[in-house]
C-alpha cells in the first residue's frame, strides 16, 4: 500500500468517508479491500491523503460516516452485515476491523457484550474459540470467574457499546454484571438483593453509562428499595425529574470563597457525573437546601453533605476520658448543638479541614470547647458555654491531660 493518495482509489471494493470535507475531499477516508482496513487522512499541505496509524481505525464512528451507504457493501466474515453491527451498538470501526482480522470471532457477533469480552481478552480468547467451547466455559474462562450461568450470557446479549473501545467496555461489564450472582427469587422475592435481580433481568439494554450505574448500585447495599424504581430509567439516561434537577443543581453548586464551600463544591461536581448514582433521599434532602430560601446554618448543613470523616485528620494528641477528641464530622455537629458554640462555622472548619487545628470537647464540672494548633500545640478555649469562665479543677482536667498525652510517643 502506497505512502500516500491523492485521492481514493476507484478500483479499490469500498471507501469510507468520515470527517469534514476540506478542498472537497473527506478529511479521513477508511478503505476496505482483501487485506482489511486502511486509513487515511486529507493532509492540506501536500494535497493528498497519508496513510495513518493502525490504532486511527478506532477513533472512526459508523455514525459519523456520510457515505453510510457503502456499510452494505462491505463483505465480512460470518453471516452479519456492517449493518447489523452498528445496529447492536457496534458505533466504532475498531470492532468491525477485528472482526475482519480475527474472522473466527464472528461467530459470536449475535452477543455483543460476549463478542467485546473476547476482543478484549483476544490473547487468551483465541486459542479457546478455536476448540469451539460452550459460551458458559468461554466467558469464565476469559474473565477468570467461576459464577457464570446461562442468564450471564443473555445479559451480554444487551450490551451496546457505543464509540467506545472494547477494554473499556469489558472493564464495565466485568465491574458491573459478571458480579451478579444468581437469586433465587421465589425464597427472596421482596428482598433488597430479589428487587435488584429483577432490575438487572429487566434491563431492555445495556449502554456503558447503564454499566455505571449497574457497578454503583452493586456497591451500594445503602440505596433504599424505593430508589431501585427510578434506577431503572437512570441506567439509559432517563432520570426522573427531581434526579435530573438535583444533578443539574449539583453541577452549579456553590458560590463562596470559604474553602468548605470550596470543597463541598468540588464533591459536588464529583457527585453530579453520569456514573454516580443519586439516592432519591439525597435528591430530596438535597433539593430541600437548593430550592428552598433557608439560613446560614442550613448551607453549612448542606455541605455536610459532600464532606465525609476521612476529611478530618487523625488528631495529633490522643484524648482521654474528660478530653475527647471531635473527630468526626458526627461527633463535631452534636457537639457543637450541646454546647451551644461556633465549632459548626466557616472559621473553624476551615481550619479542621485544612489541618491546622484539632478539636475536642472538654467534660469536667462544665462543657468546654478547645482547639489545639497542630504545629505548636497552642491551646484556645472556643466560646466557653454560656459565656462561663473555665473553673479552675476543669483548667487542671486540660493540663493534666496535655502533660500526659504530650509525654506520650506519636
Amino acid at each position: 500500500m502506497e505512502a500516500g493518495l491523492t485521492c481514493p482509489p476507484e478500483s479499490q471494493a469500498c471507501t469510507l468517508c468520515f470527517g469534514e470535507c476540506t478542498e472537497g475531499k473527506s478529511s479521513i477516508i477508511v478503505i476496505y479491500d482483501m487485506f482489511g482496513f486502511h486509513p487515511y487522512y486529507y493532509e492540506k499541505s501536500q494535497g493528498r491523503y497519508v496513510a495513518d496509524r493502525k490504532d486511527f481505525i478506532w477513533y472512526n464512528r459508523l455514525s459519523d460516516c456520510s457515505n453510510s451507504e457503502e456499510l452494505d457493501k462491505l463483505v465480512l466474515p460470518g453471516n452479519f452485515s456492517a449493518r447489523h453491527y452498528f445496529e447492536s451498538g457496534f458505533d466504532n470501526l475498531g470492532y468491525i476491523a477485528t472482526i475482519v482480522a480475527h474472522p473466527e470471532l464472528a461467530e459470536y457477533a449475535d452477543n455483543p457484550g460476549l463478542l467485546i469480552l473476547l476482543i478484549a481478552h483476544l490473547a487468551k480468547a483465541k486459542p479457546l474459540v478455536s476448540e469451539n467451547p460452550d459460551r458458559i466455559d468461554l466467558v469464565r474462562a476469559v474473565t477468570g470467574s467461576d459464577m457464570i450461568r446461562n442468564f450471564h450470557i443473555n445479559w451480554l446479549k444487551k450490551v451496546r457499546p457505543g464509540p467506545e473501545k472494547p477494554a473499556v467496555v469489558s472493564a464495565k461489564i466485568e465491574d458491573s454484571l459478571l458480579r451478579v450472582p444468581p437469586c433465587d427469587l421465589s425464597v427472596s422475592g421482596s428482598t433488597y438483593e430479589a428487587k435488584r435481580f429483577k432490575l438487572f433481568a429487566h434491563q431492555k439494554q445495556w449502554t456503558v453509562r447503564g454499566l455505571d450505574f449497574a457497578r454503583a448500585l452493586l456497591h451500594r447495599e445503602d440505596l433504599e428499595i424505593d430508589d431501585l424504581s427510578y434506577v431503572m430509567h437512570s441506567f439509559n439516561g432517563n432520570e426522573p425529574r427531581i434526579m435530573a434537577k438535583a444533578r443539574a443543581a449539583l453541577m452549579d453548586f456553590g458560590d463562596l470563597e470559604y474553602y468548605m464551600f470550596g470543597l463541598a463544591r468540588l464533591r459536588a461536581r464529583q457527585i453530579a457525573k453520569h456514573d454516580q448514582m443519586l439516592t432519591l433521599r439525597f435528591a430530596r434532602k438535597f433539593r430541600r437546601f437548593v430550592f428552598q430560601p433557608s439560613p446560614e446554618s442550613a448551607l453549612v448543613d448542606l455541605c455536610a453533605l459532600f464532606l465525609s470523616d476521612d476529611d478530618i485528620s487523625t488528631p495529633t494528641i490522643p484524648g482521654n476520658g474528660h478530653v475527647r477528641s471531635l473527630d468526626t464530622l458526627e461527633k463535631l455537629r452534636s457537639h457543637a448543638i450541646k454546647a451551644e458554640n461556633c465549632v459548626w462555622n466557616f472559621d473553624i472548619m476551615s481550619k479542621i479541614l485544612l489541618r491546622k487545628i484539632d478539636v475536642y470537647a472538654v467534660e469536667g464540672e462544665n462543657r468546654y470547647t478547645i482547639s489545639v494548633d497542630r504545629h505548636t500545640f497552642e491551646i484556645r478555649m472556643i466560646e466557653p458555654f454560656k459565656g462561663m469562665m473555665i473553673k479552675p479543677a476543669d483548667l487542671g482536667l486540660i493540663a493534666e491531660w496535655f502533660e500526659e498525652a504530650t509525654a506520650l510517643p506519636r
